[in-house]
């Protein structure tokens, strides 16, 4: 997930929305259809800089929710900021049609059908750089002439796979209540054929919350005081950061909420996995032996990171001014093994997310930054696991 000082804010208010998923249910996420057309990298830098895929008009899909309801959408945006899709919610049948536009700031408003009858808007940003692993899109959603009591909070993340590749379905798990102290609201994903995958996954999942679960809910005497607000709570989303025949690069955020923390605590997971040799990777399997790849990471994405920073004055709450500075970077994304625990693999490059006090204060969230393949050519295997993504 893409996570900087808005997001932060964003995922603070998701993480105490109660979840209205039932345990073991999930919706099915197909890749989208192959597309013709080429795409040529986004230049330089700056606060709108894009990623190649932006404005090309092919198919792209965002997972999140409105409010509560896990969703899932379908958008095409062109080149002159048309957009199109559709959109259905996780678990029921049927799709919303969606229309809209975006500007070049990344405002925008996408109004949604049911048949030729209006039934909502959605209007917000659109979050998108070069630098950054995928889109986010976020803001509120609104029925037509409604007001502010039918205003619903919405947050989608980029899934990017490879047209034609696996079909993804997501698994969830909704534990605790009012009644018990706590709430475990999970998302996560199982890929159709890739069992090796889908073990490390539900393994993962299955710890996280029997570990949460163990210190959970109040104190004896607590319970009747305690507001519902400040329940315990273990929130897990996932973001896919490649999805083909070869290789699944899956992030997953994890916030966690101790009743009467200031706010919540954050984490990261990764899974790293080679299809075709059945196995989880390590980051080093990725370079040449020897060649002292770390050192070389740092350097990428010392110099990403800073671009991230100069446009992290722009963000909302930001006050004008960065939320870095040059020697937390320099400390934080140095070439040392612990600072690179988080890393996937993307289409362009090796993206990298930095927790939450890595790189700074708390206000300055996580970033995830990509590192193109490109610059680290001197150091990867030619043969190894992202050999086809060199080409």
């Amino acid at each position: 997930m893409n996570t900087r000082p808005l997001a932060t804010l964003l995922v603070f208010t998701l993480l105490f929305a109660p979840a209205c998923a039932s345990a073991g249910t999930g919706g099915h996420v197909s890749a989208p259809p192959a597309q013709s057309g080429s795409t040529t990298p986004a230049s330089g830098g700056g606060a709108n800089a894009q990623p190649p895929a932006q404005a090309t008009g092919e198919e792209r899909v965002f997972h999140g929710s409105v409010a509560d309801r896990p969703a899932t959408m379908h958008l095409r945006r062109t080149p002159d900021g048309k957009l199109s899709g559709a959109y259905s919610y996780d678990g029921r049948g049927g799709e919303l049609t969606l229309k809209g536009s975006v500007d070049a700031k990344g405002n925008f408003t996408l109004e949604e059908f049911d048949g030729a009858k209006q039934t909502g808007a959605f209007k917000g940003w659109w979050d998108e750089k070069d630098y950054e692993p995928e889109a986010s899109i976020s803001g509120d959603w609104a029925k037509p002439g409604g007001g502010s009591d039918t205003t619903q909070f919405f947050y989608f993340v980029e899934q990017r796979w490879q047209a034609g590749a696996h079909v993804v379905t997501t698994k969830r798990l909704d534990e605790g209540g009012r009644k018990h102290g706590y709430s475990v609201n999970v998302e996560y994903p199982q890929v159709e054929g890739v069992e090796g995958f889908n073990r490390l996954a539900q393994a993962f999942v299955t710890k996280e919350v029997a570990d949460f679960k163990k210190d959970a809910g109040p104190e004896k005497g607590e319970k009747e005081t305690m507001p519902e607000a400040s329940e315990d709570s273990l929130t897990i989303r996932y973001t896919v950061r490649l999805l083909n025949d070869s290789l699944v690069s899956v992030e997953f955020p994890i916030d966690y909420y101790e009743h009467g923390a200031a706010h919540p605590s954050h984490a990261f997971h990764v899974i790293n996995y080679d299809v075709k040799a059945g196995r989880e990777l390590s980051l080093a399997d990725l370079f040449r032996p020897g060649s002292n790849y770390l050192t070389k990471v740092s350097e990428v994405a010392v110099r990403q990171v800073r671009r991230w920073n100069r446009d992290s004055a722009e963000y909302p709450g930001g006050g004008g001014q960065p939320y870095l500075d040059d020697a937390g970077i320099a400390d934080g994304a140095k070439p040392e093994a612990d600072n690179y625990q988080n890393w996937t693999l993307t289409p362009r490059g090796l993206a990298v997310t930095f927790d939450y006090y890595q790189l700074g204060a708390y206000a300055a969230g996580a970033p995830s930054v990509v590192l193109p393949y490109a610059d680290l050519k001197d150091v990867l295997k030619t043969d190894g696991p992202v050999a086809p993504l060199l080409k």
